[in-house]
């Protein structure tokens, strides 16, 4: 899988501390979900729940919770849903392991699609980036049907 590993580069680039000291930086995955369909490949999709614990913790929340919103915005969009009442965001508590160090634990629902592909007699799987997001998409101001204009939607400046 390729988000962990991206996810800890961006966080070591934003974060000073965990730069200079990787090991503070655990991030882990116990279980998820394989999804497939009766396409004809064999690619899926995995659905994991990736554990980021930073620890000792010391810090504010925002040192975190920024950078990776930063990179949530490109690797996993779904989680900053454009409706906020639709679904999206991770949950984090801060909270004293059992040695009482200080450390914020955050949970990331994420996803990621590997491609399978047959090559003769032989399977190759890929993991795959997220897809870039759409253009921007720039809205028509006239309906025309027949040749003949049917409505025109005011412009900034008229």
């Amino acid at each position: 899988m390729l988000k962990p590993t991206s996810l800890r580069q961006a966080l070591a680039a934003a974060i000073p501390d965990l730069r200079d000291h990787p090991d503070r930086l655990r991030l882990t995955t116990e279980s998820g979900r394989i999804v497939s369909t009766l396409a004809a490949t064999l690619s899926f999709e995995a659905q994991y729940q990736l554990q980021l614990i930073v620890s000792p913790f010391t810090g504010e929340l925002e040192e975190v919770v920024v950078p990776l919103l930063a990179w949530l915005r490109v690797n996993q969009p779904d989680l900053m849903p454009v409706n906020p009442e639709q679904p999206g965001g991770f949950s984090w508590q801060l909270a004293t392991a059992a040695d009482g160090t200080p450390q914020l634990t955050i949970l990331i629902p994420l996803t990621e699609r590997a491609l399978v592909s047959q090559q003769g007699e032989t399977l190759h799987a890929t993991w795959v980036p997220e897809p870039p997001e759409p253009a921007a998409v720039t809205r028509p101001v006239e309906l025309w049907m027949k040749d003949e204009l049917v409505s025109r939607q005011p412009t900034s400046g008229s």
